[in-house]
């Protein structure tokens, strides 16, 4: 899933690389980015999980009552 979301983010990317903004004149690539940084970034945790097979523990668990 990560996988798609990321492939296509990129492909938004790339295709924002040659515009920008009409008002503020920033690169429209900068808009679908954090989509991309944060598949990529799930899918890196999730391989992470994979490889070790244990749970990712980033230091902030749920309290079970």
């Amino acid at each position: 899933g990560c996988a798609l979301l990321a492939w296509g983010a990129w492909q938004q990317v790339v295709v924002g690389l040659d515009s920008e903004s009409v008002v503020l004149r920033y690169p429209t690539a900068l808009l679908p980015l954090p989509a991309f940084l944060c598949a990529v970034a799930i899918g890196v945790m999730a391989f992470i999980e994979l490889v070790t097979r244990t749970p990712l523990d980033l230091g902030h668990g749920a309290d079970v009552e």
